[in-house]
């Protein structure tokens, strides 16, 4: 109360009200440690979904850069001989796999990393506060484009 009454930055004075509505409200607590869990659990499945993107991108990578390295290779050791052509070539695809890999790998598991998160608080939503998806999915935020997976995906899981 006294740093309310002593500041006068509104900002600090909004603060201060939206924390007490929260500590007395119990479902408007919920939602916050919900949408606080939501941000922990995103971050870890993004750090999960990096490093199987990386594994992922590695593999890729390895199997993109060989095939594209043999092929440079080819190209460039019939202009300047077979066994200096064939280095470069597995050297710079190596490479270049690699690194386009990596890439594809840590977009692809960063993305159902997301999917995965969402869906995932969509049901512990549903299931704590008895509400339907699209009601849990407002809770959430969840973007219109992804609304639709996510439906299908719940409907799969209650058909098994």
């Amino acid at each position: 109360m006294e740093i309310q009454n002593t500041t006068n930055i509104p900002e600090v004075k909004d603060t201060i009200v939206i924390l007490r509505q929260l500590s007395a409200d119990e479902n408007l607590r919920k939602v916050a440690e919900f949408r606080e869990k939501r941000i922990h659990d995103e971050q870890s499945a993004l750090a999960g979904a990096r490093r199987e993107g990386i594994q992922q991108g590695i593999k890729q990578g390895i199997q993109q850069g060989l095939q594209q390295g043999i092929q440079q290779g080819i190209q460039q050791g019939l202009q300047q001989g077979m066994q200096q052509g064939i280095q470069q070539g597995i050297q710079q695809g190596i490479q270049q796999g690699l690194q386009q890999g990596i890439h594809q790998g840590i977009q692809q598991g960063r993305t159902e990393g997301v999917f995965e998160t969402r869906l995932s608080n969509v049901i512990n939503i549903m299931e704590t506060f008895n509400l339907t998806a699209q009601q849990a999915m407002d809770v959430l935020k969840v973007p219109e484009q992804e609304r639709a997976q996510i439906e299908e995906q719940l409907a799969r899981k209650q058909n098994k």
